[in-house]
C-alpha cells in the first residue's frame, strides 16, 4: 500500500483535484481545453479515479495472498449461491462491495 493520502470528505477530494486542475492548466497548449480534455490529452485519470484503481489493486492482492496481510483480517466474506459479497472492515467503518459472480 502506498503512503498516499486517500480522503473521504468531498471537500478534501475536491482540494486535491484542484491541484491537478491547476497544474494541467499551466501547460500552454492545453490551457483552453476543459479539464477532462486536458486529462485525455495527457492520458491521465482524475486523482479520485487513480485512488480507486489503487484501492482495487490492493484488494485484489490481499484476496490472492500477494501481500503479507491476511484476508480475514480486512474482509468478511459471505457466499450467496453464485455471488460473493465482500465487506471491508476498518474499525467501526464498513464498506460493502457489489457482489462478484464466481
Amino acid at each position: 500500500m502506498s503512503g498516499r493520502w486517500n480522503p473521504h470528505l468531498l471537500k478534501h477530494v475536491n482540494a486535491l483535484e484542484r491541484v491537478q486542475r491547476h497544474f494541467t492548466k499551466r501547460i500552454t497548449v492545453l490551457r483552453n481545453l476543459s479539464y477532462d480534455e486536458r486529462l485525455a490529452c495527457l492520458e491521465l485519470d482524475t486523482l479520485e479515479c487513480r485512488r480507486l484503481k489503487a484501492d482495487l489493486i490492493l484488494y485484489y492482492k490481499i484476496m490472492h495472498n500477494l501481500t503479507p496481510w491476511l484476508l480475514d483480517r480486512y474482509f468478511n466474506m459471505s457466499v450467496h449461491s453464485r455471488h460473493t459479497c465482500l465487506t471491508e472492515s476498518i474499525g467501526d467503518f464498513h464498506i460493502s462491495a457489489p457482489s462478484v459472480v464466481l
